[in-house]
Order: C-alpha cells, then sequence, then structure tokens
C-alpha cells in the first residue's frame, strides 16, 4: 500500500535530477514521501499485524516443517534466497574465459541412511509427482512431509539393504569425468570451429540432481564462477517423461528466468538434448549388455529356452493420457534394442516402482514375471531399460524384490543385465550427442518442454501450443477431422528421430483422459458419471486419487503412498 501511494504521489512530483554516485544519500520522491509522511502508519501496520503474523508463523512452524536435513534440502532445491552467495552476472563473468558446459540432469539419491527422509520430502514436494489442483497447491509441502515421515523406514531399510547409501551419485560422477575425457577425443576429429572451441577451453561437465546435492542452483553457481557461455543440457534419461527429464527442465527454465542477466541469449546460449533413446550408440550398448548375459546360459538352459524381458520405471497412466511421450519411446527403444538379438529370444516389456492403486502403466514388473512362472519360462535375463545407473530400483527392487518373486513363480534362471554406468561404447555415444547438439540448430528449454507435453495440465492444444486447425482431414477415431501437433522444427536435426512420437491428432481442442470430448453433452450430465468422475478425480493428482478411492471402497488410501 505505501509503495503505491507513494508511487503515485511522485508521479506528480518534479522528477530529481539526475544522481551521481557521490550523491548516493538522496532519496526519490517514493522515499522521501514515505519516510516523512507515513512513519507513524508504518508503527501501526506492524503493531497490528506482527502479533498475529508472529502466531500463525510459530503454529506453521510446528505443524509443516520437516526434519533439519529436508528444511535445509528444500529451499536449496528450489533456488530459494537461502543461499550463502549470489550467482555471478554476466558483466562480471570474463570473456576470455568463455567455455563449454554440459549440464548432465538426474534423479539423485540419499547417500547416508539419515538423508532418507529429507530425500523422500524434496521428491514428493515436487509438483510433477504429485500432483495438486491449483486452488489446493498450498498442501504440497505438508502433504510432503506427511508422506515422507510414514515412507521413510522403509526406504531407509532398502537402502540399508545396499550400503547405507545410493550409488546414483558416485556413478554419475564418473560418467562425468569419463564424458570430459572422450569430447576432448573427439573434438580433434569435428570441425575446425568445433575443435577450438572444445580444446582452447577444455569442456565441463557439471551434475544438477533434482531432489538431493548438487541441486540446479548450485550446478549453475559453479558454470557462472567458470564463465560458461554455451551450455548443453544431457538429461541422463533415455526416454523423456515429465516426471524426469520433464521435472529437471522446468526447475532449470525457473532459474534461468530468475536471472536473465546471467543465463539470458546475450551471456550464455543453451541447447537442450531432451532424448536420446533412438541413439545408434546407446542401442548398441544396450544390445551388447544383453548379449552378453545371454551368453552365460548353457547349452542346456538355451536349450529349454530364454526369455529378455526389460523393466522399465512405471509413471501414472494419466500421465500418458494427458500426453506425456514417455511410454511410446519406451516401446520404440525395445523394439530398437530386440532387432539386435537372437530370433530365438522372446521379448517382454513391463512396468516396475508403480505406487498406490491409481493405475499406472501395465504390465506390472511382479505381476509379468508371475505370467511368465505360468508360462512355463525357466531362464529369464531381466533389463532396467529406463535407467542408466545402478541405484535403489536395480539393486534392491530388482536384484532381491523381483528375482524373489521370479524363483518364486519357477524362474530359477533368473539373470539382471548391469546398468550402462561407465561403460565405453555408451560413454563414446554420449560425447557424440553432445557434439551433435553443439553442431545443429539450438533446442531451448522452452521448446524441449513443449514438444514434449511437459505441462499436463488441461489446457486448449491452440493455448499451449499455437496451432491451427490442420488443412488434412483425417480418420481420428471419433469420426472427424483434427487437429495435428508437430515438434518444433529445430529440434529433428538430431539423426534418428521418430516423427510420429510426436504427433498428436485429436478431433477438438481439449479432449478429456477418458476419451471423450470435453463439448460432448451438459458438463453435469459427463461429470458424474462413474467413470468419468474417476478419471477426473485420478488426473487431479494424488488428493484426487484419494477421493477416488474412498469412492470406490478400494482399501486405505494410505496405500496410495505405499504405506
Amino acid at each position: 500500500l505505501l509503495s503505491r501511494v507513494g508511487r503515485r504521489r511522485a508521479s506528480r512530483a518534479p522528477r530529481a535530477p539526475n544522481l551521481t554516485k557521490s550523491s548516493a544519500s538522496t532519496h526519490t520522491g517514493e522515499q522521501r514521501f514515505q519516510m516523512r509522511l507515513f512513519p507513524w502508519l508504518q508503527a501501526a501496520l506492524c503493531c497490528s499485524v506482527a502479533p498475529g503474523a508472529l502466531a500463525f508463523g510459530l503454529h506453521a512452524k510446528r505443524s509443516l516443517t520437516p526434519k533439519r536435513g529436508a528444511a535445509l534440502a528444500a529451499p536449496r532445491m528450489l533456488g530459494a534466497a537461502t543461499q550463502t552467495s549470489e550467482p555471478l552476472k554476466a558483466e562480471e563473468v570474463k570473456q576470455e574465459s568463455a567455455g563449454v558446459g554440459v549440464l548432465l540432469l538426474n534423479l539423485g539419491g540419499p547417500e547416508r541412511s539419515e538423508d532418507v527422509e529429507p530425500f523422500l520430502y524434496n521428491l514428493f514436494a515436487d509438483p510433477d509427482i504429485i500432483r495438486l489442483p491449483n486452488s489446493i497447491s498450498w498442501l504440497q509441502q505438508p502433504l510432503a512431509t506427511f508422506v515422507s515421515k510414514r515412507r521413510a523406514p522403509k526406504s531407509r531399510a532398502a537402502y540399508d539393504s545396499i550400503g547405507g547409501g545410493s550409488p546414483l551419485g558416485y556413478w554419475t560422477r564418473r560418467q562425468a569425468e569419463a564424458l570430459e575425457d572422450e569430447l576432448l577425443v573427439q573434438a580433434e576429429r569435428a570441425s575446425p570451429a568445433l575443435r577450438r572451441l572444445l580444446t582452447e577451453k577444455p569442456a565441463k561437465c557439471y551434475i544438477a540432481m533434482r531432489y538431493w546435492y548438487p541441486f540446479t542452483d548450485e550446478a549453475l553457481a559453479e558454470m557462472a564462477a567458470d564463465g560458461i557461455s554455451q551450455v548443453v543440457v544431457f538429461p541422463l534419461y533415455p526416454q523423456f517423461s515429465v516426471s524426469t527429464s520433464g521435472s529437471s527442465l522446468r526447475a532449470l527454465q525457473k532459474l534461468f528466468y530468475s536471472d536473465p542477466d546471467t543465463w539470458g541469449p546475450p551471456a550464455v546460449q543453451h541447447t537442450v538434448v531432451p532424448f536420446w533413446y533412438q541413439r545408434p550408440g546407446y542401442i548398441r550398448s544396450m544390445q551388447r549388455i544383453v548379449q552378453e548375459e545371454i551368453n552365460k546360459y548353457s547349452d542346456e538352459q538355451r536349450k529349454e529356452g530364454v526369455h529378455v524381458l526389460f523393466s522399465a520405471h512405471g509413471v501414472p497412466k494419466s500421465y500418458v493420457e494427458a500426453g506425456d511421450p514417455y511410454e511410446a519411446q519406451i516401446e520404440r527403444c525395445v523394439e530398437l534394442i530386440s532387432e539386435g538379438l537372437p530370433a530365438d529370444v522372446p521379448v517382454h516389456l513391463s512396468f516396475q516402482s508403480r505406487v498406490g492403486p491409481i493405475e499406472w502403466l501395465r504390465p506390472y514388473t511382479d505381476d509379468k514375471l508371475k505370467e511368465l512362472g505360468e508360462q512355463g519360462v525357466k531362464n529369464l535375463v531381466a533389463v532396467p531399460i529406463s535407467f542408466v545407473s545402478e541405484h535403489i530400483e536395480t539393486l534392491e527392487e530388482m536384484d532381491m524384490e523381483y528375482r524373489e518373486v521370479a524363483e518364486e513363480a519357477g524362474i530359477q534362471g533368473w539373470r539382471r543385465a548391469p546398468a550402462l554406468n561407465t561403460d565405453k561404447d555408451f560413454v563414446t555415444d554420449m560425447a557424440a550427442a553432445v557434439i551433435e547438439a553443439l553442431s545443429a540448430p539450438a533446442v531451448s528449454i522452452a521448446e524441449a518442454c513443449a514438444a514434449n507435453n511437459v505441462e499436463l495440465e488441461e489446457k486448449p492444444l491452440q493455448e499451449r501450443y499455437q496451432v491451427q486447425d490442420s488443412d488434412q482431414h483425417h480418420d481420428d477415431g471419433f469420426g472427424g477431422p483434427g487437429v495435428e501437433v508437430f515438434m518444433p522444427p529445430s529440434a529433428w536435426n538430431s539423426g534418428g528421430m521418430n516423427k510420429e512420437i510426436y504427433t498428436r491428432r485429436t478431433k477438438n481442442l481439449s479432449i478429456g483422459p477418458d476419451g471423450r470430448d470435453e463439448d460432448e453433452g451438459p458438463f453435469f450430465a459427463r461429470i458424474w458419471k462413474p467413470k468419468i468422475l474417476t478419471a477426473r478425480l485420478t488426473e487431479a493428482g494424488v488428493l484426487g486419487g484419494i477421493l477416488a478411492e474412498i469412492l470406490q471402497t478400494k482399501g486405505s488410501v494410505l496405500h496410495l503412498f505405499g504405506l
């Protein structure tokens, strides 16, 4: 209020003369107006507001603050103003120190037992993991606190079973070191301009974890201090999902927008490699490690038959229905890898790590293992398809939990293909992808997010992508013409991309998750039909899923969190 009144009063007053550095004590009209005329009003406001604010603050501290580690971790994850140092501004970076930085995005994981609860808090405080409607988004942190406290003992026991912490950070650091070395090697074979760029000051890799140290803001502060002028954003997820690459890119974009002087185009150019599941080098690496496991079976076991099960991390089905390309990319990735495997080895796909009764992508890995056992499968190679580093979901969930399920189902010849980690062919292909990204037209964070439907809230497609009705009429499954939405052209330059993954065809500009037109019939006649109501509630996020669970009376709502 004081600022608005002061600005209005100052705008009517004569302008003050230009100030110099020696006249720093001279105040603007707005400042003089506030200091001379309103000190009594400021004091009155403070006296009237302070008691209530203090009471509310004490109550909020008691009810919302997580454990000490989480209280420190969450603000740093979001890039809050709790940092001890401000990122360097563009004018503070010397031009002669400019270089190339490769920003590796990953999930992160607790490295000690005491880190588990704050790590879970950061995970569940992410709106891309637990999606709440805007009207109740203020419940995000209290809900994250509750869920992290309830899940911490079980998760801590899982981490203790693999040594007390996640090795994800260790392997990501090793990947960064190997990538830096390989970039120097490949720079010698690059074009003269690119060779000069990568050799005069060798490219440096930075790690930005989403839910544990080092967080994205720490990586950006390090890049600013090093004077990086070109950034290749490289998510360590082969396939794109809103809950993995999308979440990390949204956090990065928020930090870029908060400091345009440092990270805007005049100071820094960036490009994104949004996914790379289709790259020939990655496919060959996966084919090789699977083939090596198949070769370990005896001749007798090969006669019995060997099957391969690709197990990918699951996501809620509603994400895919809202436009997440993850499922389509996983399926295509499995097809490409399978083309290089023996013809007599059947291949299967399943999804793991689901939580609660909300429907996730099927088939679930534990159900698939039981099904294969019932079919008489005796020898099976389990392959982690959406992970490139060993961590809790390969070392504990696959190696312990799923192996036990498989053996109980009669699958005695169980093998698990290792994650790629620092596989030489894999690192070589990563370096090639970075060099290609530097050579091709840039793909901005905004382009990568828009192309992969990162924003999952129901918005008309025209509003989200600025598209117009397609002139080409086609059968869209609803008996009428449709709208085509394509990926921005600048993202087509990397070879091997599958354009069909990015084509969306719908009859209207807004389609519900249940496949019905938003315009079809009166609102109340549609929303209160059980199937549509359940779809709408589930789409709303975890709280919507809780309401759907209550309405369907399918057991305790705590199952949503695996409690």
